[in-house]
C-alpha cells in the first residue's frame, strides 16, 4: 500500500515538474514558474485526498460489514431454531452432526467480528492487508452457511 502511494505521490512531483515551461514569461510579463513550494502543496493534498478516500472507505466497509453480522447470526439462530424445532425426529448422528456445523458457524462469526475489530483499528497502512482478511473471514462464513441450510433443507424436503 505504502509502495502504490510512494508511486502515486511521485508521478504527481513529475507530472507538475515536467509542467514546468521553463520560466518563461507570459504575455502579461509575469513568470509561471512551478516552485519546489508549489509542488509540494500540491502533493500534501493529494496526501490528504487519498487519506479521506480511504477513510471514506474504510468507514463504508465496516457499515457493510456490522450489517452482515448482524444478519449471519440471525440466519444462525434461525438454523439453531429449526435444529431445535426437528430435534425429534432426526437420527442422534445426524443431529450432533448439525450441531457441529451450527457451533463452527458460531465460531467462524465471532472470528468475523473480531476480524471487524481489527478493521476499525487499523492504520492506513494495515488496512488493506486487514480489509482483505475481513472480506475472505466473511466470503468463508457466508459459503458456510448457505451449505449449511441447503443441508438443513434437504433434511427437512426427504421428511414430507
Amino acid at each position: 500500500m505504502r509502495i502504490a502511494l510512494n508511486i502515486l505521490l511521485g508521478s504527481f512531483v513529475l507530472f507538475f515538474i515536467s509542467c514546468n515551461d521553463g520560466g518563461d514569461e507570459n504575455k502579461d510579463g509575469t513568470n509561471d514558474e512551478t516552485t519546489k513550494e508549489d509542488v509540494k502543496m500540491k502533493v500534501e493534498q493529494t496526501k490528504e485526498t487519498i487519506s479521506a478516500y480511504f477513510s471514506e472507505r474504510k468507514d463504508s466497509l465496516i457499515v457493510e460489514g456490522r450489517k452482515n453480522l448482524d444478519e449471519f447470526g440471525r440466519e444462525i439462530a434461525a438454523l439453531e431454531n429449526q435444529l431445535e424445532e426437528n430435534s425429534g425426529t432426526i437420527e442422534k448422528k445426524l443431529k450432533n452432526q448439525r450441531k457441529e456445523m451450527v457451533a463452527t458457524l458460531k465460531d467462524q462469526r465471532q472470528d468475523l467480528e473480531k476480524q471487524l475489530e481489527k478493521l476499525e483499528k487499523s492504520s492506513k497502512d494495515a488496512w488493506n492487508d486487514v480489509s482483505k482478511s475481513f472480506q475472505k473471514a466473511s466470503q468463508d462464513l457466508e459459503e458456510g452457511l448457505k451449505k449449511a441450510q441447503n443441508e438443513f433443507d434437504n433434511e427437512s424436503k426427504n421428511k414430507q
